[in-house]
């Protein structure tokens, strides 16, 4: 049994504990979310003391880097993340949805132009099932399609098939290989979709039920539309999945949203809106969110909750501030090296707007650009390996940008420019430096190309 029911609330409410290869987890619950394996800006000791249970890892980003079979062999995600706790991986079917202008959808499966390289993988039912198999998860999700909002019944209907058709196939895949966690048998949820429709809610969760998983997601919300419509869809949902069985509603979490949830029946949640907010300067308290960058707080001395937790109460506001305010280093691309330097007290004219986002700015010329790559400074090129993954398009396409002098400002977070992407940082002829050569024009035309031709058509104009 990998979930026991201990007691139910007449308003719904359940109470409950799911059996995992890693621990037991009290149920309802609240996941944070560790897209690649961590939580980000927190030490798994942190996560600890401050009560998680079962944290999330992602399929679709685990695969590309590391990748699963490296995180396999280094023995799995759990220790591959120094978590001892369970751990869910989601199946890759929500990047179905945020990633739509990088993939197309056929039965198969789905086919991405990966954001990090623009590389092509194919993302299929069995390879999702393959990819958590050797992740080692405690929970892996079946591979499903996560419908936009809003969509016509027709788009349900076509979306709704491939959930259903996917999840047989993950269905015989398990059969077959009997993944594993740990020291026992991994876990599988099915995920119910049906974008705002009623009656395609009730029937994927009664076909997904009838194919016995251990568990139940409901997929599809959070996707951009009213709470409204997602607390109809959650009400539209919960009825029909066992009684027996964990219920998860995938991308909630406010805290709102979490009472609403729990008071329809539902166990488990997740969410990356707390870490997000706490990056930004967010604090969530009982008195309501403490935008902590506000000037207001500079003298405080209060924590932000007199009965919070002793990692929180030890620092006073404005101890609190005066770390997330701190001046941040920028970085800016001068003379073919990259220099850092602390941000100006005062307005430097000679910035621009932007520079505290570390872009290649404007007056970066592609002679400059070749001249630091060429020359292989550790300054600009401390990393030497082929992996290096940092991005480098602010566009989707993953096309480099040939247009003369806007095509620096394609270029991202770059605190390490990599041989490996010469090619698609440069021109196929980057313009001259010295007197005597030739120049490029953004066409692609060099300018004494165009001047011969220029002076062709006066002469047969004057003749």
């Amino acid at each position: 049994m990998s979930f026991t029911l201990h007691s139910t609330d007449p308003s719904g409410a359940r109470l409950g504990t799911l059996h995992l290869p890693h621990g037991d987890v009290p149920t309802p619950i609240f996941m944070p979310v560790g897209t690649q394996g961590t939580v980000k800006t927190l030490h798994p000791e942190d996560l600890e003391a401050l009560g998680a249970q079962i944290i999330l890892g992602n399929t679709y980003h685990l695969c590309l880097r590391p990748g699963d079979e490296a995180i396999r062999a280094l023995g799995g995600l759990h220790t591959f993340a120094g978590w001892n706790r369970p751990m869910l991986t989601d199946s890759g079917g929500f990047q179905v949805w945020s990633l739509a202008r990088l993939r197309k959808i056929t039965e198969e499966g789905v086919r991405f132009c990966n954001h990090i390289d623009g590389a092509y993988m194919m993302l299929t039912p069995e390879r999702s099932m393959e990819i958590q198999a050797n992740l080692g998860s405690d929970i892996a999700m079946l591979f499903d399609e996560c419908p936009p909002y809003p969509c016509d019944r027709r788009y349900a209907e076509k979306s709704l098939g491939y959930t259903l058709r996917w999840a047989k196939r993950c269905k015989q895949w398990i059969d077959e290989h009997q993944p594993t966690s740990g020291n026992g048998l991994q876990q599988h949820f099915g995920i119910v979709q049906g974008s705002v429709y009623a009656d395609l809610r009730k029937l994927c969760a009664e076909e997904l039920a009838a194919m016995d998983f251990d568990g139940y997601a409901i997929g599809g919300v959070s996707v951009g539309e009213p709470e409204e419509e997602m607390l109809r869809a959650i009400d539209n949902t919960a009825p029909w999945l066992p009684q027996n069985k964990a219920r998860y509603a995938m991308g909630l979490g406010t805290p709102t949203q979490l009472l609403e949830m729990i008071e329809r029946g539902v166990d488990m949640f997740d969410c990356v809106m707390p870490t997000r907010l706490a990056r930004h300067g967010v604090a969530l308290t009982p008195d309501g969110p403490i935008h902590i960058k506000n000037k207001r707080w500079e003298n405080d001395n209060r924590p932000l909750d007199p009965e919070g937790h002793p990692h929180v109460t030890r620092f006073s506001r404005a101890a609190i501030r005066h770390c997330v305010c701190s001046p941040s280093k920028t970085s800016t691309f001068t003379c073919g090296s990259w220099r850092k330097r602390e941000a100006p007290s005062q307005p430097d004219n000679s910035l621009p707007s932007r520079a505290a986002s570390s872009r290649v700015t404007k007056q970066t010329t592609y002679h400059e650009l070749h001249q630091c790559i060429s020359t292989g400074c550790s300054r600009c090129n401390p990393c030497r390996e082929p992996s290096c993954h940092h991005p480098i398009y602010r566009h989707s396409c993953q096309r480099p940008c040939r247009s003369g002098s806007r095509a620096a400002e394609h270029v991202l977070f770059f605190p390490a420019l990599h041989p490996h992407h010469r090619h698609l940082l440069l021109p196929a002829h980057p313009p001259a430096a010295e007197e005597g050569q030739r120049g490029q024009s953004p066409s692609g035309r060099s300018e004494s190309r165009r001047r011969s031709r220029h002076h062709r058509r006066s002469a047969r104009h004057r003749a």
